[in-house]
């Protein structure tokens, strides 16, 4: 009857049951027990031939072509004629190694699984006990268990306790150098004259820079896009020791732990013992099964059957043989893993507490440094985007067209953008712009310009809209080049302008301001005989020649009521 040809479609090591779904689509159950060529183990995938019964596979097979059947036929006749002499002709191995059943006579036992006697010395360096046959161990699992072979050696040397590579003070030495060096290459991004807090603004900043360069990619010149990097190269440094800070034993661990060799080295060769005996484990309970199967195979045969019981007790033995010495192995590497452990946990036990007590004391002295770098860098960033927005006809076109009259800068693309929220049904991080407008609303002052012919009349004019508008920063020129230069820098919402000053009129004043800086303050002008339009330069009032300063801080605060 010609055999079924399938595939193994699932497959539980642990119960030794699974499915196999053949050629035709048809599914058929199977137990471990059923299972008759030992050079692999059941597995998800692997082709198979089997009996057909009912809805059962029987005696599964491996499928081979032809050609490697005939091959394995003549190495078993070979196996045959040098039965006698298997032990020297055979690697030792570890690995349950089985033909199927009907050939089990001749299966290779490694010596050592026998257990008939001790091993001799030049068989215990050669009998590697995790060294399967037909190498069925990966090589990355040899390799990995001739590391912890090996290393046995250096943890003799390591001795009962790990010995320290870098004191506390040394370790701590090395890390805040590293930041002190940071520091020192961005000092002067303390000359910077204004600030913006980069811990509250971090999230809005990066938005409106990404927006902005969506837009207009030509409004990251060179020198925004330096800033830029280095204000990420900074904020990631401050994430870093943050986190060191928040968390101590971080800290521990990266600062001091990871600079003690002797630490380190153990530390890793535990890992690699760990992951070996998660592997070991699993072979352990696929064998299990296997051993469970087999011998509830052989309690149904009859002892009157000499040479089929024989055979299945053979077939017992063998994978008893293997489990036990698995099971040895894997009872070996817990007892070094656990007294690793202890040596480690003894060793960071010694210094946790000294180490993080230092480790904060040092760190506050170098968190406001930090801090006040970035929010230096942060306004720097800001300043400058927003300069080159102001020069970028697309960026330009894109807010003309929107259904508001906002300022050209953060404070005024934020508060557009809160506007259009409902703060009673924000989350916590939206909240948090909120939070961000009034701090811009402190650090970005609305101004007012005055700008008149006599020192006199402007110094007076200044300390009376004080009185008027404490809220508002003031600042009075003569000179009309200082006045573009300041206007520049700062967020002015008015201009208090004559109509005649010392080196233009105020019409040439105007045409100036809004081609250099083009934002769209509220103009007051003082004097008569000069048309502007009050439409192109939003002229809120023109008032005459003699007015009174108490009369001007009354127009100003009208136009700034107005514009609210």
């Amino acid at each position: 009857m010609e055999r079924e040809k399938g595939k193994i479609l699932f497959y539980n090591d642990k119960k030794g049951e699974g499915i196999i779904i053949s050629s035709t689509k048809k599914k058929y159950r199977f137990e471990v027990m059923e299972w008759n060529d030992f050079d692999l183990m059941p597995e998800k995938g692997l082709e198979v031939t089997f009996d057909e019964s009912e809805e059962n596979a029987k005696n599964i097979e491996i499928f081979k072509d032809a050609e490697i059947i005939k091959n394995e036929q003549n190495k078993e006749k070979e196996k045959e004629d040098n039965k006698n002499d298997i032990n020297k002709t055979t690697k030792p191995s570890l690995k349950p190694h089985f033909k199927r059943d009907e050939s089990l006579e001749n299966v290779e036992i490694d010596p050592q699984l026998k257990r008939e006697k001790p091993l001799s010395k030049k068989e215990s360096k050669s009998a590697n006990p995790l060294r399967y046959k037909d190498n069925e161990l990966t090589q990355t699992e040899e390799e990995m268990l001739e590391k912890i072979s090996n290393a046995k050696k250096s943890i003799e040397k390591i001795g009962e306790n790990i010995k320290l590579t870098l004191s506390i003070d040394e370790t701590m030495q090395s890390y805040f150098k590293k930041i002190q060096n940071s520091i020192e290459k961005r000092l002067g991004y303390k000359k910077v004259h204004g600030r913006l807090n980069y811990l509250l603004a971090k999230r809005f900043l990066w938005t409106t820079f990404n927006n902005l360069k969506e837009i207009d990619p030509h409004v990251v010149t060179l020198r925004i896009k330096s800033i830029s990097e280095d204000l990420k190269s900074m904020s990631a440094l401050y994430n870093d020791f943050e986190h060191k800070i928040k968390y101590p034993s971080v800290a521990y661990e990266e600062v001091f732990l990871t600079n003690q060799k002797e630490y380190e080295y153990l530390s890793k060769l535990n890992k690699r013992i760990h992951e070996k005996l998660n592997q070991l484990k699993s072979k352990e309970a696929s064998l299990s099964s296997l051993k469970k199967a087999k011998q509830k195979e052989l309690e149904n045969i009859s002892k009157k059957n000499t040479q089929l019981y024989q055979q299945k007790l053979k077939e017992l033995k063998t994978v008893n043989g293997v489990y036990a010495d698995i099971v040895h192995t894997i009872a070996k590497l817990q007892e070094e893993h656990t007294q690793n452990y202890e040596k480690l946990e003894r060793f960071a036990n010694n210094y946790r507490k000294d180490f993080i007590e230092k480790f904060k004391k040092e760190s506050s002295e170098y968190e406001s440094s930090i801090i006040e770098i970035l929010d230096a860098q942060a306004y720097l960033l800001d300043s400058l985007l927003w300069k080159e927005a102001k020069t970028s006809k697309a960026i330009l076109e894109y807010f003309d067209n929107l259904p508001i009259d906002m300022e050209l800068n953060t404070k005024g693309y934020l508060k557009y953008y809160l506007d259009t929220l409902d703060e009673e049904k924000v989350n916590a991080d939206t909240k948090e712009l909120f939070t961000l407008y009034e701090h811009l609303q402190e650090v970005q002052k609305d101004c007012i310009v005055i700008l008149m012919q006599s020192a006199q009349d402007a110094m007076e004019c200044e300390q009376c809209l004080q009185h008027y508008c404490k809220d508002m920063r003031i600042k009075a020129f003569i000179d009309e080049v200082l006045a573009f230069k300041w206007a520049a820098d700062n967020h002015v919402k008015v201009i208090i302008l004559e109509v005649y000053l010392n080196s233009m009129d105020a019409k040439k004043f105007l045409d100036i301001y809004h081609n250099a800086i083009l934002s769209k303050p509220k103009i007051i002008l003082i004097g008569d005989q000069l048309h502007i339009s009050s439409k192109k330069y939003s002229i809120s009032k023109q008032l005459g020649t003699s007015v009174m300063a108490n009369k001007v801080a009354e127009a100003v605060c009208e136009a700034v009521q107005k514009d609210e």
